[in-house]
């Protein structure tokens, strides 16, 4: 009888025991459940990284278009606030690597030394993105008069800058905005659909 207490005894003290030493069982990922995650993460890669590549793109056209536009309209009041010639000419081979404002003094079409320089817009950085003429009225210079209107522009016509987004092979793409000037001067920002518009060196 004694003995048969003592074993009850022994089996109520190990139970504890046994509770406390069982092993934990430890949640976490299957091979497989790892490798279908890490498959939908590259499906859905793939599909954002072309989208976020293009709204860069059209934010950078945005920006340089309305960047241009900003520079004709500021260089037009200037002329009608001064009652001078000024020109808004670009300081190298294209209009990407910028342009500078300035009173045309001796009425030359050049900058000459001693003539107020107003503003200078430096080179764009290395991209897709383009500045161009679109035809020739505009290939280096815009020239406004005294009363605001464009003197290189022929009478009844309209021409302007273009901005455009490029591939590699200097074609263009979906992205093309054009900034119309009018003879009047007003300047106006066109977009322009796919493949619409021309190429820009």
């Amino acid at each position: 009888m004694q003995a048969r207490l003592l074993g009850a005894a022994f089996i109520n003290f190990m139970k504890p025991l046994r509770v406390a030493f069982t092993p934990l069982r430890i949640a976490g990922f299957t091979l497989v459940e790892l490798m279908v995650v890490v498959a939908i993460l590259g499906i859905i890669a793939s599909i954002a990284i072309p989208s976020f590549t293009a709204m860069i793109a059209e934010q950078r056209l945005r920006a340089a278009a309305s960047d241009v536009m900003s520079d004709i309209v500021f260089a037009r009041i200037e002329a009608i606030k001064q009652q001078r010639r000024v020109v808004m000419m670009k300081t190298s081979t294209t209009w990407k690597d910028g342009w500078r404002i300035y009173v045309d003094t001796d009425a030359n079409g050049t900058f000459d030394a001693g003539e107020t320089e107003i503003k200078v817009v430096p080179a764009y950085p290395a991209s897709t993105l383009r500045i161009c003429n679109i035809n020739a009225d505009f290939v280096d210079q815009i020239v406004f008069r005294g009363d605001g209107t464009v003197s290189n522009v022929p009478i009844g016509t309209e021409t302007g800058l273009r901005v455009v987004d490029v591939q590699a092979s200097g074609t263009a793409v979906a992205r093309t905005r054009e900034v119309v000037i009018s003879p009047a001067g007003r300047a106006s920002v066109e977009v322009l659909g796919h493949g619409v518009g021309g190429t820009c060196a």
